[in-house]
């Protein structure tokens, strides 16, 4: 069920993809479109549509891989860097250095990088997920983050597939200064800038909502952790390095290729 179900996830964005191609085409040159759409007929059309189909998983897993190194590059949407630093200063959760190493001191949690954050939270809870709390919250929180990544893939879908269109128009159209043609090519314009606001906006809604059912399951279930006195405590990985200051991080990451720099680290008593 879950491997249909992620066949599904990657179908969809390749799908939507030729349907907005589509409009759009329909929009700014409606003729030449539903001649090429008309041409599809018969067993060549069966042949092509079929093709399509199968292409259109690639086409969605490509679409979601830049999904991915977007929002992981200019996005917070699932960002728990906030969360983690909530649960340091409320003393719910000891966050250290190493296992059995030194705590992290509260005011640095804050320059913990957003993938430590991910991966400390992704880990307490699968280790807690057999818990009558967290089971049958994993089922509603696994379904908004395949929603979010979903809607996220379409956002840039809504990028894609404008650019094919025009693509497409840059061969076979000829420039026109008739109104109606211009009036049909700003139409479609438009409404590609609708469509891309639209999923902006519902990738943006969705993963808040799924990023704060998350945090709220979790943290419950340390919260009555911590009243029974039972020690919940997370730490670091050795390659920790803070992202307080995002452009200076990667100028170093960069140096580091050439000069072998190490990353820059929390500074941790131990190591003194």
């Amino acid at each position: 069920m879950d491997e249909a179900r992620r066949f599904l996830r990657h179908i969809g964005p390749g799908l939507v993809y030729a349907v907005e191609c589509i409009l759009l085409l329909l929009i700014a040159l409606p003729d030449w479109t539903i001649a090429q759409l008309s041409s599809l007929k018969g067993e060549t059309g069966l042949g092509v549509a079929a093709g399509f189909f199968l292409a259109s998983g690639g086409v969605g897993f490509l679409l979601s891989t830049v999904h991915h190194a977007v929002n992981w590059r200019f996005e917070e949407v699932f960002d728990h860097r906030k969360w983690l630093q909530r649960m340091v200063d409320s003393d719910v959760l000891e966050l250290k250095y190493r296992p059995g190493g030194d705590p992290v001191p509260k005011d640095q949690v804050k320059r913990v990088s957003r993938i430590s954050a991910w991966a400390i939270l992704t880990a307490l809870w699968h280790e807690r997920a057999h818990k009558n709390e967290l089971a049958s919250a994993t089922v509603r929180a696994t379904g908004l983050a395949d929603l979010t990544h979903s809607i996220g893939t379409l956002r840039v879908v809504s990028v894609v597939a404008p650019l094919t269109v025009v693509t497409i128009l840059a061969n076979v159209a000829t420039l026109s200064t008739r109104p109606a043609d211009i009036l049909r090519w700003v139409s479609a314009f438009l409404v590609g800038i609708v469509l891309w606001l639209v999923q902006r906006e519902g990738y943006r809604r969705t993963g808040k909502l799924a990023r704060e059912v998350i945090e709220q399951s979790l943290t419950d279930v340390l919260v009555a952790e911590m009243k029974l006195g039972l020690p919940v405590a997370a730490h670091l990985s050795p390659e920790e390095s803070t992202v307080s200051f995002p452009v200076v991080s990667r100028v170093r990451g960069w140096l580091s290729r050439w000069f072998r720099i190490g990353p820059p680290r929390l500074s941790n008593r131990e190591d003194r």
